[in-house]
Parts: structure tokens; sequence; C-alpha cells
């Protein structure tokens, strides 16, 4: 039996007996030791190193020896003399299941040997048949067994997920679904070419500052604004919006200089143009 083998075979019987944190340390610390010896029959350990290495009290050593022993685990002497203890790792120890499975298997090999034996002797056909037979009657029950760990596997498999940790039960509830909310529609400049493209830069600069344009009507009364103030000359509006974009304003504004006084009159009479200089804090807030 390999290493692995001896810790998968610990951890199964842990499930069943439920080894103190010391016989599980014990045990390990063995494993660990026989392994450096390259796998002794049997080997010796001082009771003083081993309580040492592990930091335990001697009572507790002893205790867990034992309860490692009466689990078939391990077996060992203690010398009367120098406090050495004699250890030997005991392989033998199966569970009921694989128990069943190894007498199964060790059956079925005997009477295929026999069969075969006493049947080959007298006619080799009926023979070869009568070793099939039994070959496929241990396949059965090799399937049988397999189907019932599946079983066993899925009711642990569903019980634990009968219950949360804190005790409710979450099988039965209900998941609510979601209602699908539409996309929102994207905002777009109703100009073209180069002015389009003003007014592009001029949504991610509001968008930038966290107040986007949600609305087309929103939209329009910027194009509009830009316009008027611009008296429609491209080269005009530029220096607008780079003006807007450069004092982080949420609207367009008159220039500073003299572009404000050239297109004064483009602006209408009921969209009052407010001095560059002035707190734009009302218009900001449409």
């Amino acid at each position: 039996m390999s290493y692995i083998e001896l810790i998968n075979r610990f951890w199964i019987l842990h499930e069943e007996v439920g080894f103190s944190t010391t016989a599980v340390a014990l045990y390990f610390y063995l494993l660990k030791v026989n392994n450096a010896l390259s796998w002794k029959s049997s080997f010796k350990r001082n009771n003083a190193k081993t309580q040492a290495d592990l930091t335990v009290h001697r009572k507790k050593l002893l205790e867990a020896k034992k309860e490692l022993a009466n689990a078939g685990l391990i077996s060992f002497t203690t010398s009367k003399t120098n406090g050495n203890v004699t250890y030997t790792i005991l392989k033998n120890n199966l569970t009921i299941e694989e128990s069943t499975k190894e007498v199964t298997n060790q059956v079925a090999k005997t009477i295929a040997k026999e069969v075969t034996k006493h049947a080959t002797k007298s006619n080799p056909k009926e023979g070869t048949k009568e070793v099939a037979k039994v070959v496929a009657l241990k396949l059965d029950i090799d399937k049988e067994e397999d189907k019932d760990i599946d079983k066993n596997k899925e009711t642990k498999k569903a019980g634990s997920f009968e219950k949360s940790s804190s005790g409710t039960k979450i099988s039965s509830a209900k998941t609510k679904t979601k209602k699908k909310v539409a996309p929102k529609k994207k905002v777009e400049t109703s100009l073209e070419g180069e002015w389009a493209a003003l007014m592009n830069r001029f949504l991610e600069h509001r968008l930038l500052l966290g107040s986007p344009i949600k609305t087309p009507q929103g939209i329009k009364a910027r194009e509009n604004r830009l316009l008027q103030l611009s008296n429609n000359d491209l080269q005009l509006a530029k220096k607008i919006l780079n003006q807007t974009i450069e004092n982080e304003w949420k609207d367009f504004y008159p220039l500073k200089n003299g572009g404000y006084e050239n297109n004064r009159s483009a602006v209408s009479a009921n969209q009052p143009i407010v001095n560059a200089t002035a707190n734009h804090t009302e218009e900001e807030a449409l």
C-alpha cells in the first residue's frame, strides 16, 4: 500500500471514528518517519523525542497511540528500560465496503479457477462458457456496487444543499427573475460634418463632467445656441467650444474677447446672453 493510499485510508476512517487532534498529528508523524526509513515493517521511536516533536504531554501521546491502535492503524510495544517504542504501520485495516469488494474479488477468482480446472478436463468448450459466466457475474456485482456508491454520493450532495449555514432551507426558494430593461438610446446630434464633430466633443465633455445630456430636446437647444453665438461661423464655434471645455462649463457662452461683441446680435431676444465673466450657475443647471 502506497503513502497516498495510507493517507486516503486514514481520512476514510476519520469520517467514521473522528480521531483526536493528537491522534491525527501522531499518525502523520509516524508516516513521515517511516517514509524517511524507506518503509520498514517496524521501526523505533523514543517517547521523549516524539513528545518534543509534536509538543504534546506524555499522557496525551499515550492516549493517541491507543486511539490509533484501536482503529487498526498501528501497533506498538514500549520498552520498559529506555523509553523506545516500536511502531508498526498496519496496512490491512479495510473498511466495510473495501472488505466486501475484496472478498467478492477473491471469491470470483476462486470460482473461476475451480470451474476452469474441472470443466476443461471433460469439455473444454463448456469450461470456457462457465468461466465466462463467472466473469460476467463478477462484472454485474461490481456494477451494482458502483451504483450504490453513486447513489450515496448523490444523496450526500443533495443533503448538503438542503440547508444553508443558518439552517434555513434554500432548495425550495424561488429565484426572482430580473426584468429586462431596454438599453437607453444614445442621444446624438442632428448636425452634420464638422459641426457634428464639434457637438460630439461637447457631449463627451458633458459626460466627463458627470452631467450628460439625456434628451434630444436638450441637445437640440445646445445646437441652436452654438449656431446663434457663432453666427454659423465654424471657426468661431470652435473657439466657443474650446472656451467651454477649458472653463469646465456645461453650456455655450459668448467669447470673452471681441468675438462676443461681433456676434451679440445673432442671439435671439428671448435667449439672453450672459457676460462670460459672470456667474453661469443658473444656465449650467439646464
